[in-house]
């Protein structure tokens, strides 16, 4: 109910949209007369009343288009008029796990220069920073684990998962490239321990660790157990979690009486 696909007028002239139309993936025609400014934004709704309860009534609204957007991918297309194509591309749900799970909108991240040959790519596109994203507005953007994944490794080893997956470790310094992912770090440069932990004069346990703020589908956890290399990992919820200066984050974890010992997990959604 809440879908929606925003089109921006990159040229510095008025955009004429009238009988254009999306013919693929879900359809609809622009009525006579619509006409986009110079930078404006407008969007076609899935389902009007929907839209407007989430979004409220800034954005300008063009109409309601029929079908409904795969979550499993699709391809899109927008012809002019005459019937041209003037865009047509697939979209992905692996490009991003925060956009495929959180509901986080996919943006193109330049929309000013992206060729229309590279509008398919994973690497013209993040998700929204905002949950749901912001219609009528420039978004802010985070970066989803595909795109981090394509900046850093070619082609070919894109398709080894023993390089380029999850649990890959591209540097051979021990940590996963989901992990590197999540702190920030290059994956072809081995580094230091991510994390630091400490007993507070309280008895309360804390832990340092990196966070990149974008990676908006780094899903992070804690577990302990009792011995290092017996028993098994137990989820664990810190009382508190505090932003640093430095950019890192500290969990802050209740006293314990006996020995014990806290990994931090990070998965995709």
């Amino acid at each position: 109910d809440f879908e929606w696909i925003e089109l921006l007028n990159t040229w510095t002239v008025p955009l004429d949209l009238s009988g254009a139309a999306l013919v693929e993936g879900v359809t609809f025609t622009f009525p006579p007369g619509t006409l986009l400014g110079p930078g404006e934004r407008a969007v076609i709704v899935g389902h009007q009343a929907a839209f407007q309860f989430r979004y409220g009534p800034p954005p300008r609204v063009l109409g309601v288009f029929s079908g409904n957007l795969d979550n499993s991918g699709e391809a899109l297309q927008l012809v002019d008029a005459q019937g041209e194509s003037v865009l047509e591309f697939r979209y992905d749900p692996d490009w991003s796990a925060a956009a495929d799970a959180l509901g986080h909108a996919l943006v193109v991240t330049d929309p000013l220069t992206t060729p229309f040959n590279a509008w398919d790519l994973v690497s013209s596109w993040a998700p929204a920073m905002v949950p749901g994203g912001t219609p009528g507005s420039a978004s802010a953007v985070g970066q989803g684990f595909g795109a981090w994944q394509a900046r850093h490794f070619s082609s070919a080893e894109l398709t080894d998962p023993d390089i380029s997956g999850p649990l890959a470790d591209a540097d051979g310094d021990g940590m996963a490239n989901l992990l590197e992912y999540a702190a920030n770090k290059p994956p072809r440069t081995a580094g230091p321990g991510l994390l630091a932990i400490r007993q507070s004069s309280a008895g309360t346990l804390e832990l340092d660790y990196p966070a990149d703020p974008l990676a908006l589908d780094a899903v992070i956890g804690f577990e302990r157990r009792g011995a290092l290399s017996a028993g098994p990992w137990e989820p664990i919820s810190p009382t508190e979690i505090l932003a640093l200066p430095d950019g890192k984050k500290r969990a802050i974890f209740p006293a314990s009486g006996t020995a014990v010992f806290l990994r931090m997990k990070v998965q995709l959604p």
